[in-house]
């Protein structure tokens, strides 16, 4: 509560609300690893990234497996705007391509 008795909600998570509940769709440790050598990082150009690109990466498969709307996408992964901000990027050069493809014979392994 605030000094008026009014609830204060913050959309900012602590320490303790940054570990969640897995989503069926969610990267495993081992396809995280390959797909992470996918993604172009930039040494020292910019500034730090405000969000994990696991997250992102995480938002992206709930979306495309459930059927979703970005602005329906659940408030424990990152903004939708961030996350649509991710998709177009790494959909304009090429990356989802191939993180898809990366993830589909991974799968396809496992399942044989």
């Amino acid at each position: 509560m605030n000094t008026n008795g009014k609830t204060q909600y913050s959309c900012h998570k602590t320490a303790q609300q940054t570990e969640r509940q897995p989503y069926p769709t969610d990267l495993t440790a081992n396809e995280w690893e390959e797909i992470s050598q996918l993604l172009i990082r930039t040494e020292g150009a910019g500034r730090k990234r405000a969000v994990e690109e696991r997250e992102v990466i995480n938002a992206i498969l709930y979306l495309w497996h459930g059927g979703s709307t970005w602005r329906m996408l659940p408030h424990d992964f990152p903004p939708w705007s961030t996350v649509y901000y991710y998709y177009r990027r790494w959909r304009q050069d090429g990356t989802l391509a191939e993180v898809r493809e990366c993830l589909r014979q991974m799968r396809r392994q496992v399942a044989w």
